[in-house]
């Protein structure tokens, strides 16, 4: 989480263009799916009772629908081609934070897993 963190805030500091912070932003939202999918593979080979497995599975595959839920109303309701890209910005970070708070939860997760 931090590093993704560090890298965004360096990338946006260096910045004051809309354009290249919409960047910087896709950029770390790609970097948390990456690692959204790196903790996933992690998470369940560390689980050894078939039905914890079972349930993680299905508890992340019904995130997901709510992750493409949520970009759909981003992307339809809020995100709106005639505002400016500073409000853009502004909605892609809602799409950031929702991969930020998956990824802490399943960094917890897996961390009591491995206890």
């Amino acid at each position: 989480l931090v590093e993704v963190d560090q890298k965004l805030e360096n990338c946006l500091k260096n910045t004051d263009k809309n354009v290249i912070q919409l960047d910087c932003i896709e950029e770390a939202i790609e970097l948390y799916e990456k690692e959204i999918n790196v903790l996933y593979t992690s998470i369940c080979d560390a689980i050894k009772d078939k039905n914890h497995k079972k349930q993680f599975i299905a508890a992340q595959k019904q995130w997901n629908k709510f992750k493409l839920k949520e970009y759909e109303m981003i992307d339809g309701y809020i995100k709106n081609p005639v505002l400016t890209n500073t409000f853009n910005v502004l909605t892609s970070h809602s799409k950031l934070q929702i991969l930020r708070d998956r990824t802490g939860n399943l960094m917890d997760y897996y961390s009591v897993i491995k206890l």
